[in-house]
């Protein structure tokens, strides 16, 4: 499963300002703005690319009226959950990247999360796992 968009694939190296076409939507830029025609394609962007402000949206539609969650791995009520990537996202959580978008993501319980970190930890070793640009400087 991939999650595709434009921005991670080329556009955002394109000219861009006022004429050019949201990356988004494709509504054209006007103004002062470069990438995107609103406040509100923007923070789409945000809320599906960078995992942090992707991971509060997440939690904050799954949080219910009570404060509580639900995990999705057991079903249990609980006060403290984790954000967890349906797809693995191979330590890309400080990145830029498609696998953030919030149809990857998913609310587990702490106990939950650890189990699914460990499954996925053994079933793919570090010489096959997919190679991941370095952040390390």
């Amino acid at each position: 499963m991939r999650y595709e968009c434009p921005e991670m694939h080329g556009l955002s190296e394109r000219p861009e300002g006022a004429g050019y076409p949201c990356i988004r939507c494709g509504t054209p830029v006007s103004g002062r703005r470069l990438r995107w025609c609103s406040d509100e394609c923007g923070r789409w962007f945000a809320n599906n690319h960078w995992f942090n402000y992707a991971a509060l949206e997440v939690k904050k539609a799954a949080r219910r009226d009570d404060g509580y969650y639900i995990c999705v791995g057991c079903s249990e009520v609980v006060g403290q959950v984790e954000v967890d990537h349906i797809e693995r996202a191979w330590g890309a959580h400080n990145q830029k990247s498609c696998i953030h978008h919030q149809v990857n993501l998913r609310v587990l319980c702490i106990p939950c999360h650890r189990r699914r970190t460990r499954e996925q930890a053994s079933e793919t070793s570090p010489t096959t796992a997919p190679s991941m640009p370095s952040t390390r400087r």
